[in-house]
């Protein structure tokens, strides 16, 4: 390699690595005052609170019952039309819930479309017309999308999408117009719902790297830039005795074995390292979206005596159509509720039943044309493509676990026992529930991490 080439490459990659924040250095690890800082505890105040997340919302308008629709749906988006009958019923149930505050971890629409994003901040109103103060977060779907499209009869056309400046004076109702600092690197901000609870709402996306009509970048990221403002943000809130909890889009920790691996683009890059800087100041509860699951996960801390709950929370474009209602008493104790979205009927089934068989079909479907490029027999894949979408949706479902996890190949042939072999610990894992094991109901002793049962 030439030396010019070698130099660009060397500074490229230290490009990166500053963009990436890998190569932050945290001050609580080194700062004596800051460690003497860390031991305060911080009291939570008495709160009451909502929590929803992917609602992919699109509006009608853009040709939602159209041919060019149809015609360019993802098999994962088979409910994607019907699920847009859920907001609205979702948002009424929530208005007339007592709460001090409403949390949204991102990806509010289908494709980032500015029409779609305006819309949504108008049905937010629903809940900030009756005192409920809004909070929301950019998703990998929502900002500089190059497939923001409106549809027509067989044919797509591009529709304007939105600038992070844009996304910010949108939602200047609901979280931007109130923030009490704001990261002049992200979109990340805080609020203070209630006096004494800092809402730490931190941008993980990086929409800055798609391309137009290419590549959508859905994978998350803190510069170091964004992770020294969350420390600085920390910090302050210790000095000021403020309790925190944090909401992000992308998992803080992994929700099933080796998710950081089978699906990069879900867990956040660099999650062991921020998570515990997040531990060791004493946030608790971080709440994310992005995989579309019911699932709660929590990472132990020893050396810091500290636990982490990653509190995620499923899409109303998947089943089982969830949100959650949380309340913090006086007494140091979360309680999340989860509560779905029964009320509309489809074919005679509830909505939520009418959501698992359409998850099971297209999961089933794109695992069967997965399966085909390894040229495994018809019979096989009629046989493992199944059980490898129940899984998957079982996760997403948060259901309970099977008696065996690991996947069964009785009936299959040599090609489908190999492709078991070789992806069966996925489904294993997706049949598997981390700690603490409860992904819809809990309760936490915010004093100590103990979860109550």
């Amino acid at each position: 390699m030439k030396l010019g080439k070698f130099l660009l490459v060397c500074l490229l990659a230290s490009a990166f690595a500053a963009c990436s924040g890998a190569d932050y250095t945290y001050r609580y690890k080194s700062d004596p005052d800051i460690k003497k800082l860390l031991t305060r505890k911080c009291t939570y105040p008495a709160a009451r609170f909502i929590v929803f997340t992917d609602t992919h919302l699109f509006d009608r308008g853009l040709g939602l019952d159209s041919d060019g629709y149809i015609k360019n749906l993802h098999p994962s988006e088979m409910f994607n039309r019907d699920g847009q009958k859920v907001l609205p019923v979702a948002l009424e149930e929530m208005k007339s819930i007592p709460a001090d505050f409403v949390i949204i971890c991102g990806d509010l629409t289908r494709q980032g479309e500015r029409i779609n994003h305006e819309l949504m901040a108008k049905k937010l109103t629903v809940l900030t017309g009756r005192g409920k103060k809004v909070f929301v977060i950019p998703g990998n779907h929502d900002i500089l999308i190059g497939h923001s499209f409106r549809y027509d009869s067989g044919t797509q056309v591009h529709t304007p999408n939105v600038t992070p400046e844009d996304f910010a004076t949108i939602y200047a109702g609901c979280g931007y117009g109130e923030a009490l600092s704001r990261d002049p690197s992200s979109l990340s901000y805080t609020a203070e719902p209630v006096k004494g609870l800092l809402l730490l709402a931190l941008d993980s996306c990086r929409y800055r790297e798609n391309v137009m009509d290419g590549h959508r970048e859905d994978g998350g990221r803190f510069s170091g830039r964004t992770l020294a403002w969350i420390e600085n943000r920390l910090i302050d809130a210790k000095k000021q005795n403020k309790a925190v909890i944090a909401f992000m889009h992308h998992g803080i920790l992994e929700h099933f074995k080796n998710q950081s691996r089978s699906y990069p683009d879900f867990v956040l890059e660099d999650f062991e390292r921020v998570s515990e800087m997040l531990a060791a100041y004493g946030v608790d509860i971080v709440f994310t979206g992005h995989y579309h699951a019911q699932s709660i996960v929590q990472r132990d801390f020893p050396d810091l005596g500290t636990t982490l709950f990653d509190i995620e929370t499923g899409s109303f474009m998947n089943y089982p159509l969830p949100y959650r209602v949380c309340e913090i008493s006086e007494d140091q104790i979360l309680t999340v509720n989860s509560r779905f979205v029964s009320s509309i009927q489809k074919d005679g089934m509830d909505y939520i039943s009418y959501a698992k068989m359409r998850n099971i079909e297209s999961t089933t479907v794109m695992a069967s044309d997965a399966l085909k490029k390894f040229h495994v027999p018809d019979a096989d894949i009629a046989l493992v493509a199944p059980k490898i979408a129940r899984a998957y949706v079982r996760h997403l479902g948060g259901d309970p676990v099977p008696a065996d996890p690991s996947p069964n190949t009785e009936g299959l042939g040599l090609f489908g026992k190999l492709i078991m072999v070789l992806k069966g610990g996925l489904v294993t894992a997706w049949n598997t529930n981390l700690p603490p094991g409860l992904n819809h109901d809990i309760r936490i002793n915010l004093d100590d991490g103990t979860v109550l049962r």
